[in-house]
């Protein structure tokens, strides 16, 4: 769930695509965002056979909400340090437990083995890894995903950013 940019990990995801095809795990691999030279790009490769049938290109879709109904588990591999980290804490509230690069903003949300992994940058075979864990226990997927959301709940909810706001303004004075 991106802009399907390269600098939002996009080749890392098709590497990551290629290496559970290849080590016959029978996970779907959804690229969700809009249409653009990039995607078209994998899609012209993906005709040609080059991309493995597991990536899966749905386009662009209108809400966060519709795009979580289709995942079992959100993956982000930005190559750039992310600020925050909106779908991941998106991903989090609907309960999905995340695989992401222990970079940027991101372990500041996600936390190891309670609501998803974090892996080193670029560690594109753990994040094969890990996503087969996950898929191979339906218990494990929703533990991490309940977890995510209790904290995404707890940290992030409007009464909390009220509270955090109100703390940081009262200090301004």
């Amino acid at each position: 769930v991106s802009s399907n940019l390269p600098k939002k990990g996009l080749h890392d995801f098709v590497k990551l695509a290629q290496r559970l095809e290849h080590r016959g795990a029978q996970i779907d691999c959804l690229l969700i965002g809009p249409e653009n030279t990039y995607l078209h790009d994998l899609k012209a490769q993906q005709a040609r056979g080059e991309l493995p049938q597991n990536l899966v290109m749905p386009g662009y879709l209108e809400t966060p909400q519709q795009a979580l109904a289709l995942l079992d588990v959100v993956v982000n591999l930005s190559h750039f340090e992310e600020s925050f980290g909106r779908t991941v804490l998106e991903a989090m509230a609907a309960a999905r437990p995340v695989v992401c690069y222990a970079h940027g903003a991101l372990p500041e949300l996600v936390v190891e083995d309670e609501n998803g992994y974090l892996v080193p940058f670029k560690a594109v075979n753990l994040v094969a890894e890990k996503l087969i864990l996950l898929a191979q226990d339906a218990g494990l997927r929703k533990r991490m995903g309940l977890a995510g959301q209790a904290r995404a709940l707890e940290r992030y909810s409007i009464a909390n950013m009220h509270k955090a706001l109100a703390g940081a303004l009262e200090g301004c004075r």
